[in-house]
């Protein structure tokens, strides 16, 4: 989104993006720091992709996990991705307002909904945009996408 890259002289991959209230988290692997074998890569940067420092610490900070299990999958799916203008969002609980916004944090449309699958029929231009989603139990779902318009 913003051109810039994270990593070192080894090889080194992205594997999630996710945004947040006040920019974004991605993670990956990277042999160019840590142990040097497959090690996890976090970078979280602001709204405009600048980290806070830009050198990486080279220190390894092993961290325990529990198993994955599908219950800690995404609980929100978009369909297709990317889209070229009716989107099909599905959650795994009851879905109450959507919003749509651009990667500005300018929202675009917001709505109030209910089930767990909903049609979109978006008339926006192509382009990079984030659906927040709030369920009736009160959690805010936030998914990627991108609409290319034929």
């Amino acid at each position: 989104i913003f051109g810039r890259t994270f990593g070192g002289d080894n090889d080194d991959a992205g594997s999630g993006l996710d945004l947040l209230a006040d920019g974004f988290i991605m993670v990956g692997t990277t042999e160019s720091f840590g142990a040097g074998d497959d090690d996890v890569f976090l970078v979280r940067t602001d709204m405009n992709g600048t980290t806070l420092f830009e050198t990486v610490s080279p220190t390894f900070d092993p961290l325990t996990t529990n198993d994955l299990t599908s219950e800690s999958t995404s609980l929100l799916t978009l369909i297709p991705s990317p889209s070229s203008g009716p989107l099909t969002v599905r959650a795994k609980e009851e879905l109450q307002d959507l919003s749509i916004s651009d990667m500005t944090g300018r929202q675009l449309l917001s709505r109030s909904v209910q089930g767990l699958e909903v049609r979109l029929d978006l008339e926006l231009p192509s382009g990079t945009y984030v659906l927040s989603a709030t369920t009736q139990q009160g959690h805010i779902l936030r998914q990627v996408f991108i609409l290319q318009r034929p």
